[in-house]
């Protein structure tokens, strides 16, 4: 609700007003906001008025438009500051929360200073616009504010209470890889367009609450509406994205806002969409941008592509954790408090040792959360990802919300911890399959319908059973808004990945197809490497040999006609640089089964190509270097028209991106042609490198007698 200057006064005075009386503690209260050249207005004030308007038996608006021009809020928190302790500030915090306020409490001061002055200016104009966006703001607040976790998942808990932002990394910036401070970036608004992109559990979605809560909260500084819209819901139906954010958005005057450049478009989950409706969703998002230029748009995706379509986009990653963000995320995160020599003696290993040996986890805020809660059950930290979501789910089956190791929780469906895996495992397939992460009532019902594992397991339960004890007991799932969505969608990879490990081998060409066709989305999420980590001797004989053996029966001859074949096949363009640029372009392999043997048979991925020569014919942009007052800075010459070149002192190329198909320059006799067949050029070893794979499988499944039965042993 608006807070008015009454309540705002009586709030504070609740806690540093020291028995005062009203009128002197109003007065102290607008002479801490006010430049001294207002004291000539203040002092007419009699202390009946300073009374009447902290009781808010009078309006401060003919005031407060007579010292408008003399609002210093830095004052004022300045003031806050000296006057407050830390258990003050934390009971104003807490008080604040009930008008809808919210703030982090490294920030209270200030936000006291900027809601001091929104209410004097607010209480000099006041229109029914102004009242719709209040409503939609405090919308907003009740809805991001709080979140459960999977560590705080009986209750919804503030956000600043464990969040703890991640630093950027510009994407493709591989020489120049310096962090961005996250809110410098984005909140500066110098890029329109970004995309940020980022693996699963490190917070893009607590990203983007963060940048609406601080919209809101900032809303007269930044005079920027958030447009928040998740991306899971998108399909063929929608064929106006402006008319699916409408539907989801109830600001009757939405497109005045948004025609006139007042908006930041929050898309969240790229990635969740279906890889069906992905291009259609690229071209959607690409008019719009087209359309309203103005506006700002930031869009989450997992790493799914390198975003080409999207053109317009600048594309960032969310870095992971450093050392001091992941022992930071420890102190403030609330577990077994009656027990904190637990805590601290985690804390004590990820700073001593942990942070070394399993890097990959506590750099991540997802998995070290949960090695967090795995830590006293386990007392050790497995190195192998699916270990480590087994060991997450029998903590959460077992202990999750108990006190004390060994408690035993009462199950609506009577199913052990072991069943409950079983029943998962087949749930998770058919849902990751369907590309489905959350699920109405109906969808639930469905799936639930199509299990065959209750008949092996030779268990009878409802419904409702199942689904009480999915989100209230196991509290793998939770329910809000009308759907059932996974705690984190890892969990229904893991899942998955342990349901396929156990397939029949002629179940094997399926499973392989279906990573091929949804490369697209599955590419960066870790189903198929935990699934090789579970069965690897059934990867490499039922998909690894066989594909490599179907790739080079399409690579023709030998020599050279073969290894041509061989780029052609696995990459058909290639992008490199020469010199100096700011971003440069993956290069990933066509297929996703090649890929995946790459990263497990050990072999180097070589994403980006520094070393063949400048071809002007391939040239697709340049980057210039350009100098002022001795600053050098490297940018993209598409970025700089010809009049903008004038104010520097030097303006020189640095470098080039460029891209080559390989159909033309197998029949060129260019230096670029030579180059690629140096023994040393990156894809000339990978070559030779998938042909002593080949090599080294077919030995390996055909020294045993019984190959077949080798996974026994």
């Amino acid at each position: 609700m608006k807070m008015t200057f009454s309540e705002f006064a009586k709030l504070l005075y609740n806690h540093i007003g020291n028995r005062c009386g009203a009128d002197v503690f109003t007065y102290d209260l607008l002479t801490n906001i006010l430049d001294p050249a207002s004291n000539t207005i203040l002092e007419e004030l009699q202390p009946d008025t300073l009374r009447k308007y902290y009781n808010g038996r009078r309006s401060i608006a003919p005031l407060a438009k007579r010292v408008l021009p003399f609002i210093e809020p830095t004052c004022f928190s300045v003031y806050l500051e000296r006057k407050c302790s830390d258990a003050t500030a934390a009971n104003i915090a807490a008080d604040l929360e009930e008008y809808g306020v919210i703030s982090r409490p490294d920030e209270l001061f200030d936000d006291m200073a900027d809601l001091f002055n929104q209410i004097l200016r607010g209480s000099t104009h006041r229109n029914k616009n102004n009242e719709e966006l209040e409503q939609y703001f405090r919308y907003l607040q009740e809805k991001y504010y709080r979140i459960k976790t999977l560590l705080y998942f009986s209750e919804p808990r503030p956000i600043y209470d464990f969040y703890i932002p991640n630093d950027l990394y510009e994407h493709g910036n591989y020489r120049r890889k310096k962090r961005i401070q996250t809110e410098l970036m984005l909140l500066s608004f110098r890029k329109k367009f970004v995309v940020i992109t980022g693996t699963g559990g490190l917070g893009k979605t607590m990203l983007m609450h963060h940048l609406v809560l601080t919209l809101v909260k900032r809303y007269d500084k930044y005079q920027k509406l958030p447009i928040v819209i998740q991306l899971k819901d998108f399909d063929a139906d929608c064929t106006d994205l402006i008319a699916y954010i409408k539907e989801r958005i109830q600001i009757q005057n939405l497109e005045e806002y948004v025609r006139s450049g007042k908006c930041v478009f929050l898309l969240d989950g790229m990635d969740e969409i279906k890889s069906r409706y992905l291009t259609q969703f690229e071209k959607e998002l690409s008019d719009l941008a087209d359309r309203y230029p103005e506006n700002n748009f930031i869009l989450s995706s997992r790493p799914i592509s390198d975003f080409i379509a999207l053109s317009k986009f600048d594309v960032y990653e969310l870095a992971p954790f450093t050392k001091e963000q992941a022992l930071q995320l420890i102190d403030q995160l609330v577990y077994r408090p009656e027990s904190p020599e637990l805590k601290a003696s985690f804390r004590r290993e990820v700073d001593e040792s942990l942070w070394e040996t399993h890097r990959d986890f506590v750099e991540n805020p997802l998995l070290l959360t949960i090695m967090l809660m795995t830590y006293e059950r386990y007392a050790r930290i497995p190195y192998k990802r699916h270990v480590f979501y087994r060991d997450a789910f029998f903590t959460l089956a077992e202990k999750h919300d108990a006190t004390k190791i060994g408690f035993e929780r009462a199950y609506r469906t009577k199913m052990t911890p072991e069943e409950f895996a079983l029943v998962l495992e087949e749930f998770c397939t058919r849902t990751y399959f369907d590309e489905k992460f959350e699920f109405t009532d109906e969808e639930f019902a469905a799936y639930f319908d199509k299990l065959k594992v209750l008949e092996r397991i030779n268990k009878r339960f409802s419904l409702q059973d199942l689904k009480m004890d999915f989100t209230l007991n196991l509290c793998i799932m939770y329910y809000e808004s009308g759907k059932y969505s996974f705690i984190h969608r890892s969990f229904q990879e893991y899942f998955c990945a342990l349901h396929l490990s156990k397939a029949f081998d002629s179940g094997f060409r399926k499973i392989w197809n279906f990573f091929e066709e949804k490369k697209s989305r599955l590419c960066t999420d870790y189903t198929f490497d935990m699934l090789y980590d579970l069965a690897p001797l059934k990867i490499d004989r039922l998909i690894f040999k066989p594909y490599l053996t179907e790739l080079f029966q399409r690579c023709h001859g030998s020599g050279e006609e073969q290894y041509w074949d061989f780029l052609e096949e696995v990459y058909p363009e290639i992008n490199y640089t020469v010199g100096d640029v700011v971003n440069s372009y993956f290069n990933l392999p066509r297929s996703y089964i090649y890929d995946m043997i790459l990263h497990k048979k050990g072999t180097e991925r070589k994403y980006v190509i520094d070393k063949l020569p400048y071809d002007e014919d391939y040239e697709i942009e340049t980057y210039l270097y350009v100098e002022k007052d001795g600053d050098t800075d490297c940018v993209n010459a598409a970025d700089l028209e010809p009049q903008e070149q004038q104010p520097y002192d030097l303006v020189e190329v640095s470098g080039h991106n460029c891209r080559v198909l390989i159909s033309e320059i197998r029949e060129e006799e260019s230096d670029l042609h030579q180059a690629m067949l140096d023994p040393y050029f990156p894809y000339m070893l990978e070559y030779h490198e998938m042909k002593k794979c080949l090599y080294e499988l077919e030995d390996q499944l055909t020294d045993s007698a019984s190959a077949e039965y080798e996974e026994i042993f």
